[in-house]
């Protein structure tokens, strides 16, 4: 298939990649972004799988984008229940041991570990005082209000995690 025939294909089908990017973000909590992203790369690899004698590309593609999405989306999912169990240690520690501790596993951390362990520290009181609790996807909100992505998130706790094991 030729880089102009793809092009034009992939004209043909971008309604189709946003459409349902939009529509598995809503049911599977990943972000639009991260899905479309991943629906780009499927038509990329749809383009160089496609025989014009199995049928409609459109068909083709279709049924592909759908499948594997399913299939990324579910796979996130796993990943962010593994991250989830991964932070519940920092929050254990960081309320359990002493702020010396505290000091010399953050000097170890990247930028955004110490911005994300500062955030906890920040917004803790905050929540104590309204009698709810700080937990992982409340941090992941706040972050995200930010401007963080969800893989910068991501990266953070799985560094945090790493750093008070």
């Amino acid at each position: 298939m030729t880089k102009n025939e793809q092009t034009k294909l992939y004209k043909e089908n971008q309604a189709t990649i946003n459409g349902m990017s939009v529509q598995i973000a809503g049911a599977s909590g990943v972000s639009v972004d991260e899905i479309r992203s991943e629906a780009n790369f499927i038509f990329c690899e749809c383009c160089d799988k496609y025989k014009p004698e199995i049928g409609a590309f459109s068909k083709f593609f279709g049924n592909a984008l759908y499948f594997r999405l399913y299939k990324y989306c579910r796979k996130r999912s796993r990943q962010m229940s593994e991250l989830h169990e991964d932070i519940t240690p920092l929050i254990d520690s960081i309320n359990c041991h002493s702020d010396n501790l505290v000091d010399i596993t953050l000097e170890n951390l990247s930028r955004d570990g110490r911005q994300a362990v500062e955030l906890v520290f920040n917004l803790a009181p905050e929540y104590a005082e309204r009698k709810r609790k700080l937990t992982k996807g409340r941090l992941k909100h706040e972050l995200r209000g930010t401007g963080w992505t969800h893989r910068r998130v991501e990266r953070a706790f799985h560094e945090i995690a790493c750093a008070i094991q």
